[in-house]
């Protein structure tokens, strides 16, 4: 079994750092409308709109291990929500699809964001990437390295 760890096992100060942006911003935003006498209703509308995009950061799925398991023929995806408690998905290596999107170059020349979708036949399983789970670029080109050799099926 080979088995992969995330370098940022714990959301938390990724989530808080997403809740500061999102705050500042409704600062900003908020300081702009009130010099410009906007009628102040916009101010809830904003708020609703920022708070729904903090709920949907903290319930997002994330990846804190994924496991191939050669004996048994299946992915095991170890993820966690903000609120929730660990929990396992696991993949039959006969229907898994793996997709690798890489990002576009920086200026550098570089790729460093690189998104592998592990797919149920053709229902999308399990996206893991650089910055919604923390895991490196070295370390998915590593799980895709591995995915290759199984053989997964690739798109």
């Amino acid at each position: 079994m080979v088995t992969f760890k995330t370098d940022r096992p714990d959301n938390t100060m990724y989530i808080f750092k997403k809740l500061a942006v999102s705050l500042l911003f409704l600062v900003l935003v908020s300081a702009c409308l009130f010099f410009l006498f906007v009628f102040p209703a916009i101010y809830v509308v904003v708020f609703i709109l920022l708070l729904q995009g903090l709920i949907d950061t903290a319930a997002t799925e994330r990846l804190r291990e994924i496991s191939f398991d050669t004996k048994n023929r299946q992915v095991i995806f170890l993820h966690k929500t903000f609120w929730g408690s660990p929990a396992q998905k696991r993949l039959p290596f006969d229907r898994a699809v793996l997709l690798v999107k890489n990002a576009k170059p920086s200026r550098s020349g570089s790729r460093k964001y690189l998104t592998l979708c592990f797919f149920n036949s053709k229902t999308l399983f399990f996206e893991i990437s650089n910055d919604k789970d923390g895991f490196s670029a070295d370390t998915l080109r590593k799980i895709f390295r591995v995915a290759e050799l199984i053989p997964l099926q690739m798109q």
